[in-house]
């Protein structure tokens, strides 16, 4: 499985653009039929609204993908939406943009920018998570040598698990998967065959970050 980028919590965030309201609202999803029934509670909840415009992109490799434009003219609303999360690499996330219609005409590009500022705006005010599928790696070490791998673990952006400092120094590192194998070999010759890390398990491991 690769690592993947999504939202930790449901956002919102408001736009007034020529008298329209805009409500930018991204949820955190993990399959269609959650996706679904957030959007029907988005709907139930602005049922009085003009639009409730939407794009969902759930699974690996992003394999599910759907997007509506909910009665605005084709093209303006669901797709720029989608178009705004996959140019942020968001998956298993659902983005529901609901319009309050003001009085006032946008014209079909007037539709897509507006869209697309509502969807990007709620996605730069929620938090991110970097989930990263990582092996779970441990090291013991002495205490000579573990300022050379906390620097390696800082250099290569791997996250630190726990450190126990006891005779040696016992370090878990979180390690993406495709990299294991690298790092343990890198160590190894580093250390001059001294230290061999040992794979103890699998994570999933999560960090906030911005989107």
């Amino acid at each position: 499985m690769k690592s993947y980028l999504t939202v930790k919590e449901t956002t919102e965030n408001t736009i007034i653009i020529k008298k329209s309201e805009f409500i930018g609202k991204v949820i955190p999803v993990s399959t269609e039929d959650e996706a679904i029934e957030a959007l029907n509670a988005v709907r139930k909840e602005h049922y009085k609204a003009t639009h409730n415009c939407y794009a969902y992109i759930i699974g690996e490799n992003s394999g599910i993908v759907k997007f509506s434009d909910d009665g605005e003219p084709a093209q303006t609303a669901g797709k720029p939406i989608y178009s705004v999360m996959q140019h942020r690499n968001i998956t298993n996330a659902l983005i529901v943009v609901t319009r309050y219609f003001g009085g006032i005409k946008l014209g079909a590009g007037g539709l897509v920018r507006a869209y697309s500022q509502a969807a990007s705006e709620v996605l730069d005010v929620c938090v991110g998570l970097e989930c990263i599928y990582s092996d779970v790696v441990n090291f013991k070490v002495d205490y000579s040598f573990f300022g050379k791998l906390s620097a390696e673990i800082i250099n290569r952006n791997y996250n630190l698990g726990d450190v126990i400092y006891a005779d040696d120094v016992n370090v878990t590192v979180y390690v993406p998967k495709e990299e294991t194998r690298e790092f343990i070999d890198f160590v190894f010759d580093m250390s001059n065959g001294n230290y061999m890390g040992e794979h103890i398990g699998e994570k999933l491991f999560e960090k906030e970050t911005k989107v």
